[in-house]
């Protein structure tokens, strides 16, 4: 909702997810990379088949996920300070801060809760040099580089926090979501293991490490975390998140009537989760049960109506069931939000023949019989420009990079639909020390497909580079962004 300027529905949506707490949500509707992950939660980019493993497999899914867990706990760069919390740590002798930083603390908390990120960020910087060893300081100065992004910076002031509060497992679950935020899953995974070493009964954690080994796919020990997550939720309304995700891997190991129970649990708790009814649909579906199939589809769909995946597959559930004016108001609405997406389009022919409409039928079938024919078309310069970017990576690792980047930019122009050659592309440009050019072409990869975790992270890396504008950034050396 927020990519799409609407922003009532991106707040109500955030209200749900983390309650009262959230009374401001001005910092969700900044531009730059951090907007792709927490405002894109409930978003997903849903393809019109019935494939779930590419849920649990999606890297910028499990970020996003990761970081509703954390704003559940306002312990994010978006959430924190909104309600009083305990310190991190005190200085070592037992030395408590003074009022005046205490104060300045809390300033900066709230200059965050308001999108002020540089001038927290000042502010926290001075109360370190000050005071070298507060803890609290040091994850409020990480948890908010996480926004600039500055990722190197940001893991070095959370690594710092965790070693002042040692004991602590919400401190080690904060430096285990940015790790996950900046695509580390394996630093990720290790500190949410050591916040549940420090604190077993914590369930944020066992969510956000189930997440980590699904998209490994260690289904039975994901399955493990999120049950061992819902025995601590009972049936609080965060349990809703937890039993969705159960479901998910429920239905990755063909257990589908115990991936419906988990789903109706979900729906239960949160009646207004429309990715649940999806998955609820798509199940019912795949066990024949095409009554319930349809209705949890009309649900998602009046959700969500600006989902195409939902659109779809109520569109196809009425074709299927006979209701054939009925589901083409929902599949020509899918293809209006997905418009090349041929299953789609071939649904919707068939609708309208099946209408009646044998006109408009038969202009679909023509628009789709020449959308095919520029397919093929399409598929020979693919051909060509996939060939060109295979010579771009021989030359490159010759270390003829200026050759590579004409082979990149001319794959690119040839097939500007694939985003592997703009991201080449991109890299190349990074390692000639061109950073600006770099994150020009890095972010209109992320805008073509915002799960490219590649392209995420040498982003990142790119606009520290671009800030420090030293001649070290400027030399294209081993710092730069590798594949």
């Amino acid at each position: 909702e927020a990519q799409r300027q609407n922003r009532v529905s991106a707040l109500a949506a955030w209200r749900e997810l983390v309650g009262s707490r959230l009374v401001e949500g001005k910092q969700f509707l900044i531009g730059g990379t951090y907007g792709y992950t927490l405002p894109t939660i409930l978003q997903h980019d849903y393809s019109a088949s019935d494939n779930l493993k590419s849920f649990l497999y999606n890297r910028t899914y499990v970020m996003q996920a990761l970081a509703v867990v954390a704003a559940s706990l306002c312990l994010s760069v978006v959430c924190v300070g909104l309600q009083p919390r305990q310190a991190a740590s005190a200085p070592p002798g037992g030395e408590t801060p003074s009022p005046e930083v205490a104060r300045q603390i809390a300033t900066a908390q709230r200059l965050l809760q308001t999108g002020e990120t540089n001038k927290a960020i000042t502010i926290l910087r001075g109360i370190i040099q000050s005071q070298p060893e507060n803890g609290d300081a040091h994850l409020l100065l990480g948890t908010a580089l996480v926004m600039v992004p500055n990722e190197s910076e940001a893991i070095q002031e959370l690594h710092r926090a965790v070693q002042l509060a040692p004991e602590s497992a919400r401190v080690a679950f904060s430096l285990g979501t940015a790790q996950a935020h900046f695509g580390n899953m394996k630093e990720a995974e290790e500190a949410f293991r050591k916040a549940l070493i420090l604190k077993p009964g914590f369930a944020e954690a066992h969510v956000s490490l189930g997440l980590i080994l699904a998209r490994h796919k260690q289904l039975g020990k994901a399955r493990t975390q999120f049950e061992d997550a819902l025995k601590l939720q009972g049936t609080s309304p965060a349990a809703a998140y937890s039993h969705y995700l159960l479901a998910r891997v429920l239905a990755e190991q063909h257990q589908p009537d115990s991936a419906v129970k988990e789903l109706q649990c979900a729906v239960k708790l949160r009646p207004r989760f429309a990715e649940a009814y999806l998955s609820l649909g798509s199940i019912y579906k795949s066990l024949n049960r095409q009554e319930e199939s349809l209705n949890a589809f009309t649900k998602a769909t009046e959700l969500a109506p600006g989902n195409p995946a939902a659109q779809y597959q109520l569109g196809s559930a009425l074709l299927r069931n006979g209701q054939a004016n009925a589901a083409v108001v929902h599949l020509r609405e899918a293809l209006k939000l997905q418009p090349n997406d041929r299953a789609t389009m071939t649904h919707l022919c068939q609708a309208l023949f099946r209408a009646g409409k044998k006109t408009e039928a038969q202009a679909c079938t023509q628009n789709a019989s020449a959308k095919a024919r520029d397919e093929a078309r399409a598929d020979s310069q693919e051909l060509q420009a996939g060939r060109l970017n295979n010579e771009g990576i021989e030359l490159e690792k010759e270390g003829k990079l200026l050759e590579a980047l004409e082979k990149y930019r001319q794959a690119a122009k040839l097939d500007p639909y694939r985003t592997i050659f703009r991201r080449n592309l991109a890299l190349v440009l990074c390692r000639l020390g061109r950073w600006d050019d770099g994150i020009l072409e890095l972010r209109k990869v992320l805008k073509q497909d915002p799960a490219d975790a590649e392209a995420t992270k040498a982003l990142y890396i790119a606009l520290e580079h671009a800030r420090a504008a030293s001649p070290q950034g400027a030399s294209g050396n081993s710092t730069s962004p590798k594949r």
